[in-house]
C-alpha cells in the first residue's frame, strides 16, 4: 500500500484507498483483497427428488452475515433453476460459473452485486458447459477448473477465467493435471488457487490431488500435495493465508459414506493436507466461504445421523480460520445439496 499522498509524497496515486480523493473515499481503510468479506452467499442446489417436485433444482439465492450466527435470508433468484455451479467473488460482484441443466452440464456464467439484495444477471459463457467444477479468484479474476462436461468429455481438466469486474465469455486457462469433477477450491489473498479431491469414472473412489496456480497468469496447474485421503464433493475456503476442504465423499460412490474431516493447507508453500478438526455433521456436497476471522461450512447431504428429516441439510457451521472444530451458526432458507457458495463485501 502506498503511503498517504502529501506534498512530500506527490508519487501516491489519487486512487490509493487511503487518499480522501481516491474513486473508494468513505469505505472502510484497509487493504481490500476482493476475495473474502462478512456477507455469505448461497445459490442454487439440488432437493431431494423424493420430497420435490421435478426438476428437483432451486433458483433460490439467501445471505447472511459471517460476524454473526443466525439463519440466512433470501437474496433473490437466479435466472434459472440450477445446481452444481462454482462460486467465487471479486470487486463487490460475486459470480458463478457452470451449472448442471436439466439435461446437460451447461455454460452459463451468472453474477450479481454481493451488498445489494437482488437477482442475478447473466455474465457470459464458458467455453464448454461443465457442472460439479471448482472456482477460486483473486481480486480481478475468476476461474472455474475440472468438472463435468457433456459426453464424450466427461470429466474435464479445463480452466476458463473471467474478469469479475466486465461482462463476457471465459478465456482458456490452462489444464489441471488430471481430469476430475467433484473438485473443491480455495484461494489466498495473494492470489494463489488450489483445487482438491474430486472424482473421476470409474473411480473406485475420490482422489487426494491437489493442483494449485498462479491466478494473475495464465498456464497448467501444478502438483500442490496431497490430501490426507481421497475425497469428492468436498466444501473448499479460505480465510486469506490457510485454505480449508471440509467433508465429503471417502468412499466409493457405489456405497458413499460421507466424513466429518475439515484438512487445512498452507496455501503460500506447497505440501499435503493435515486433518485440523470435524463438522459436527457427515456430510457431502456442501459448499463453503469464508471472511478473515472465520471458515464456513453450508448445506449439502448426510447419509447418518444427525440430519434433517428429507437427508439434505440447511444447517451452517463455522470454524476458526485457524482451523479446529466447527460450531452451530444456525440454518439456510431451503435444504438443498450441490449448492454454490462465495463471501464478499
Amino acid at each position: 500500500m502506498a503511503p498517504l499522498r502529501s506534498l512530500s509524497n506527490p508519487s501516491s496515486s489519487f486512487s490509493d484507498p487511503f487518499a480522501k480523493t481516491s474513486t473508494r473515499a468513505g469505505e472502510p481503510w484497509f487493504p481490500y483483497t476482493g476475495i473474502i468479506g462478512n456477507r455469505a452467499i448461497v445459490a442454487g442446489g439440488m432437493y431431494n427428488t423424493s420430497v420435490a417436485p421435478s426438476p428437483y433444482r432451486a433458483d433460490v439465492i439467501e445471505f447472511f452475515d459471517i460476524t454473526t450466527t443466525g439463519n440466512a435470508s433470501d437474496f433473490g433468484d437466479l435466472p434459472n433453476a440450477t445446481m452444481r455451479m462454482g462460486g467465487c467473488q471479486a470487486a463487490h460482484r460475486g459470480v458463478f460459473m457452470g451449472a448442471s441443466g436439466p439435461l446437460t452440464p451447461d455454460n452459463t456464467i451468472t453474477y450479481l452485486t454481493v451488498a445489494i439484495p437482488g437477482d442475478a444477471q447473466d455474465f457470459g459463457d464458458l467455453n464448454e458447459g461443465r457442472s460439479a467444477g471448482g472456482a477460486a479468484s483473486n481480486s480481478t479474476r475468476g476461474v472455474l477448473g475440472g468438472g463435468s462436461a457433456p459426453s464424450p468429455i466427461g470429466e474435464s481438466t479445463a480452466m476458463d477465467y473471467i474478469t469479475i469486474a466486465t461482462t463476457g465469455n471465459g478465456t482458456d486457462f490452462g489444464n489441471l493435471t488430471s481430469p476430475r469433477y467433484g473438485v473443491a477450491a480455495c484461494a489466498s489473498t495473494l492470489g494463489r488457487g488450489v483445487w482438491a479431491g474430486g472424482y473421476e469414472d470409474p473411480g473406485p473412489g475420490g482422489k487426494n490431488i491437489m493442483d494449485y496456480v498462479t491466478i494473475a497468469t495464465t498456464g497448467n496447474a501444478s502438483d500442490f500435495g496431497d490430501l490426507a485421503e481421497g475425497v469428492q464433493r468436498m466444501a473448499g475456503c479460505s480465510p486469506g493465508i490457510y485454505g480449508y476442504f471440509m467433508g465429503g465423499d471417502n468412499t466409493p460412490a457405489v456405497n458413499p459414506f460421507n466424513n466429518t474431516q475439515i484438512q487445512k493447507i498452507t496455501i503460500a508453500t506447497t505440501g499435503n493436507a493435515s486433518t485440523t478438526g470435524n463438522l459436527t455433521f457427515r456430510r457431502a456436497s456442501s459448499t463453503g466461504m469464508a471472511n478473515s476471522s472465520r471458515g464456513i461450512c453450508a448445506a449439502g447431504d448426510a447419509v447418518s445421523w444427525p440430519y434433517n428429516n428429507d437427508g439434505y441439510l440447511n444447517q451452517i457451521e463455522y470454524f476458526s480460520s485457524e482451523g479446529g472444530g466447527s460450531s452451530d451458526f444456525g440454518d439456510l432458507t431451503i435444504r438443498a445439496k450441490d449448492r454454490a457458495g462465495l463471501s464478499g463485501e
